[in-house]
């Protein structure tokens, strides 16, 4: 049984977390989500992954003068490890014509890097259309063939 003073620290984190502008979308594969404060890569406006690299979801942020400062970096660095990411930039941002009467939105972008994504030929859809492209012959020997 929990303790009242951790049911009440409990509460506080939850009421902190509920109380954070931010939502997530989860787009591309999904990956097991990273140990909490694990080290993100937030890139600058306009740069993109220095290598390849794969979509895991859209963090949406309001009232945030800029995503890479607190607290916003921290509730975007929560989100991307929450899906498993490794790097964030900056797909698009908004603000009013009045941007010093109305807050920003700004979407990021989370992604993890190629070489380090353990993709499953069946529970990816996008590696389990092409896991036996081009030898079709592999096809018929079973899914863990296609992937040798």
């Amino acid at each position: 049984m929990m303790s009242p003073s951790r049911i009440a620290a409990a509460a506080l984190a939850l009421s902190f977390a509920a109380c954070a502008p931010v939502s997530v979308t989860r787009i591309g594969p999904t990956l097991p989500a990273r140990e909490a404060k694990c080290a993100v890569e937030v890139l600058d406006r306009g740069e993109l992954p220095g290598r390849p690299y794969r979509d895991v979801g859209l963090v949406t942020i309001e009232s945030c003068e800029d995503y890479r400062l607190a607290p916003c970096r921290g509730w975007l660095e929560e989100a991307v490890c929450a899906l498993g990411g490794q790097v964030a930039y900056v797909s698009e941002e908004r603000r009013e014509e009045n941007p010093g009467l109305a807050p920003m939105r700004v979407q990021v972008l989370a992604a993890v890097y190629v070489s380090d994504l353990r993709p499953d030929a069946e529970t990816d859809p996008v590696l389990g259309a092409r896991a036996c492209d081009p030898p079709a012959e592999a096809a018929a020997e079973g899914p863990e063939k296609c992937l040798e």
